[in-house]
């Protein structure tokens, strides 16, 4: 949640004229992106192994997880394309950031699993989380 915080932080200080309740349900959308940060370094997650989590991806999960890999592949290529137009919003360091990390997905076939993986799982949350809020209680 630390990285979730940052999140809203630099988000609340680039783009100070955003109401408050915006960055809130921007941030509400994120979560499950950003949530899965440590999802292969959590020791707790290490000691109940990541595949107890990917047992439980579908098949449309993995088609889902595919589409938010190319949506970060796409958003990480636009910001190197875009920040260094607008040096004031962000340091030229993470534009140049972008553009190594875009080309690594590029040129990899190992980050891509990673991905896939990591994506699949967070659309299996998201399902699943959608799943529990449309329970009667």
């Amino acid at each position: 949640m630390a990285v979730l915080r940052q999140v809203e932080g630099l988000l609340s200080q680039s783009a100070p004229l955003l109401d408050a309740e915006i960055i809130g349900k921007l941030m509400t959308d994120l979560a499950p992106y950003i949530s899965v940060g440590g999802l292969f370094g959590n020791p707790d997650e290490i000691e109940h192994s990541g595949l107890q989590e990917l047992s439980s991806v579908t098949a449309s999960d993995l088609k889902k997880g595919r589409t938010i890999f190319r949506a970060f592949s796409d958003f990480l290529e636009l910001g190197a394309r875009s920040l260094p137009i607008f040096p004031s919003l962000a340091p030229p360091i993470l534009a140049e950031a972008c553009a190594k990390i875009t080309k690594s997905l590029e040129n990899t076939d190992e980050w891509s699993v990673v991905y896939a993986a990591m994506f699949s799982i967070v659309a299996c949350r998201i399902r699943l989380r959608d799943q529990n809020k449309s329970r009667p209680l």
